[in-house]
């Protein structure tokens, strides 16, 4: 694109130049009886003895670019500007960090447990663990809650997806974490491509 860009100033410096200069005219006839007459006409500039032609065409097809190239950048670099603010501010430093410092979290705590026997026991520390798993992943469905801000149907999408993780611990907590952590982080990355 730059290559384009130079070739186009380049080529619209050559031909305003040629315009912008005085235009003469000198006008040689011969008379019948062999005397020669000559004529020296010297316009004033630009607007004197106008003439439209290619040349004029180019200058103004490389006025209009180099104008449309000015537009073009101020246009996207306020756009990405915007695109920052939302990615930067929102995502790296509001939304992404504390959502993402719960989920490693239940991961190394939860991902090795095995809930089939803390299920089936009866004891009272069996219980306490489950009561303080099913409490972190009520956890992560508050924190899950001001993703409405971003989409309203954000929250819905990433409880329906801790649901099918507390289902699924029983089989295998390891797979159901690891499951859990992709479709989690595809989620979010679908909504940051859709806002930007």
């Amino acid at each position: 694109m730059g290559f384009l860009k130079s070739l186009i100033l380049l080529a619209s410096i050559l031909l305003s130049s040629q315009a912008l200069a005085d235009k003469s005219e000198i006008k040689i006839t011969y008379n019948p009886d062999n005397t020669k007459e000559v004529l020296y006409s010297k316009g004033t500039g630009v607007f004197s003895n106008i003439e439209f032609g290619i040349r004029e065409v180019g200058i103004l097809i490389g006025i209009s670019l180099g104008l449309f190239n000015i537009g073009w950048n101020v246009y996207s670099k306020r756009r990405d500007a915007k695109k920052s603010i939302k990615d930067d501010f929102w995502f790296r430093t509001v939304l992404f960090p504390p959502l993402n410092e719960k989920i490693v979290a239940l991961h190394k705590q939860w991902k090795n447990a095995d809930f089939t026997k803390l299920n089936s026991s009866s004891s009272k520390k069996s219980q306490k663990k489950l009561e303080k798993f099913v409490s972190d992943l009520n956890e992560l469905r508050d924190m899950t809650s001001f993703l409405s801000t971003i989409s309203q149907n954000l929250p819905s999408r990433m409880n329906t997806l801790i649901d099918e993780l507390e289902e699924s611990v029983l089989d295998d907590a390891s797979l159901a974490f690891d499951n859990f952590n992709r479709k989690f982080y595809n989620i979010l990355f679908e909504e940051h491509d859709t806002l930007l």
